[in-house]
């Protein structure tokens, strides 16, 4: 089976999530980043949760509050 990467390339492509640090959201910024995209995460409250998905995921990746 394909992965992400290899089905779409969205390198130089800005992806914005809402609710993108738990879940469902959590998921997709991961697989937005996996094809290339770089992302901003929108949440309402800060967690733990936010920051350890910026940290697993590294440059590209930033979390904005509401």
């Amino acid at each position: 089976m394909a992965t992400i990467s290899q089905l779409f390339d969205l390198s130089g492509r800005v992806v914005v999530v809402t609710g993108g640090s738990g879940g469902i959201g959590a998921g997709i910024v991961r697989r937005f980043h996996e094809a290339g995209a770089s992302l901003v995460m929108q949440h309402r409250t800060a967690s733990a949760a936010t920051a350890a998905l910026v940290d697993e995921l590294g440059e590209h990746v930033v979390a904005v509050g509401a």
